[in-house]
């Protein structure tokens, strides 16, 4: 947790979020199961972590990366919980190539 709290401390997202946006962010996602509905995944998955999650971890990404077995596992340098807004070019790579 404390290299969570480190990259925090030294790394600004891209887009800059007010404390209220990231309250919502966070209380919308924090009762968020995934796993229960694993077994019904047919299709190609793209799982997106940010190395410095630490409201999902990439260690359950990797869990849930061996329960999909149609899923690629991605772990983004440089990023936190909200990958999608503080790598946002890196994201759109990701999503890119997987779809492609």
């Amino acid at each position: 947790m404390e290299q969570v709290a480190e990259f925090y401390r030294g790394n600004r997202s891209e887009v800059e979020l007010t404390n209220e946006e990231r309250k919502n962010i966070y209380a919308s996602l924090s009762h968020y199961n995934m796993v229960s509905d694993a077994d019904n995944v047919k299709i190609p998955v793209l799982l997106l972590v940010g190395k410095y999650d630490g409201i999902n971890p990439p260690e359950e990404s990797v869990k849930l990366h061996k329960i999909l077995p149609t899923s690629t596992l991605e772990i983004i340098d440089g990023a936190g919980h909200i990958a999608y807004l503080e790598k946002e070019s890196e994201v759109i790579r990701l999503i890119d190539s997987f779809i492609s």
